[in-house]
């Protein structure tokens, strides 16, 4: 299977078209389409109104043929590039959502605590929406993660996540006492916590899932995810048990890692190696894997069509069996030139 993950192009019909028109001209080039969630935090009726419009794109897709799938583009917050999108929904003078922190005590001011009712009812809310387009799959992009949450290298370490884990461990300590343990200290402690992370994580992820399920049954889920480092385990299994129990199905897998240009090809093969790894880890009932293939954040002249079936071959050889790319989030290129894209893929298609 070959996907294309796109950005807001659901909300102008034109755009929609004009993408339709290319993959008329290279049918093998794409057989999935993944629509968009809005960016950011925006209120509710925001996103209402964004997934009437995702709905009528969609039948624009299935009357082509095409697979549709849902990209939930953030949940916990990419970091703060986020503050350039509308985020007004959760971020406002007198908002009590708590946001996620690290073991100091540090802030991440467009990232949120997983643990905090406001935050869960809104991704509840906000997914229910966005699957009542009944997708294929929906796909978790990759913050949902306890790591690398600008300005925190982890989280969460919130007071609310502090009180939570004192009590279920029935233990005192205080912020600092714990930041020993984890820098210098007992690993029992330190492993206990990371536990924490992992069982918060894994009841969030449910939630999503149910919000999808209580909509759109048939759905499957899919995770995105960069496996290299270990700040909250050496697997993301708690993620795919998450949701293989909440959904009843198997769920898929996307690995990756940064490579969005091809100036330096060399790079591909570190990225080739994490998806590998992350083949290797994991669970044996996840069937589906389509690697991350990212030309962005976009830049012009980023990677060429070579280079990007080039890195699609690679991914493949190395445990992969479908293909996902993140090509045309942004017009950057004309369509014509994303058309000689699919053209390229639809060539390589028997090979691959």
């Amino acid at each position: 299977m070959i996907a294309l993950r796109l950005n807001e192009h659901h909300k102008s019909p034109a755009e929609m078209e004009a993408l339709l028109e290319q993959i008329r001209l290279h049918k093998q080039g794409c057989d999935e389409i993944w629509l968009a969630s809005d960016y950011g935090f925006p209120p509710l009726a925001v996103h209402q109104e964004s997934a009437r419009m995702m709905r009528r794109a969609a039948e624009m897709l299935r009357r082509e043929g095409l697979r549709v799938s849902l990209q939930i583009s953030n949940t916990l917050g990419h970091g703060p590039y986020i503050k350039r999108r509308d985020c007004s929904g959760l971020i406002y003078d007198g908002a009590t959502v708590g946001h996620m922190a690290g073991l100091d005590g540090t802030v991440s001011d467009y990232c949120f605590c997983w643990n905090d009712p406001q935050f869960r009812e809104y991704s509840y809310a906000v997914v229910r929406e966005y699957a009542q387009i009944e997708p294929e799959c929906v796909w978790i992009d990759d913050d949902l993660r306890a790591h690398n949450h600008e300005p925190l290298s982890m989280g969460c370490f919130c007071d609310n996540c502090l009180a939570k884990f004192r009590a279920l461990e029935n233990i005192e300590i205080t912020r600092d006492e714990l930041r020993e343990e984890f820098e210098l200290g007992n690993t029992e402690t330190r492993g206990k916590y990371i536990q924490f992370i992992r069982d918060g994580l894994a009841d969030y992820t449910a939630l999503l899932t149910q919000a999808v399920m209580d909509v759109s049954p048939n759905s499957q889920m899919g995770y995105q995810y960069y496996l290299g480092s270990a700040h909250s385990g050496t697997d993301v299994d708690f993620i795919f048990d998450a949701m293989q129990s909440a959904s009843g199905k198997p769920p898929q897998s996307r690995p990756g890692g940064g490579y969005y240009s091809d100036y330096n090809p060399n790079d591909m093969l570190d990225k080739m190696m994490v998806i590998s790894y992350a083949n290797a880890k994991k669970p044996s009932y996840v069937a589906e894997v389509c690697p991350e293939v990212e030309n962005t954040p976009d830049v012009f002249f980023g990677k060429s069509i070579y280079g990007t079936c080039l890195e699609s071959t690679m991914y493949l050889s190395y445990g992969c069996n479908a293909l996902s790319y993140a090509t045309l989030m942004n017009a950057y290129e004309p369509m014509e030139w994303h058309g000689k894209m699919l053209g390229e893929f639809a060539r390589h298609r028997p090979f691959w």
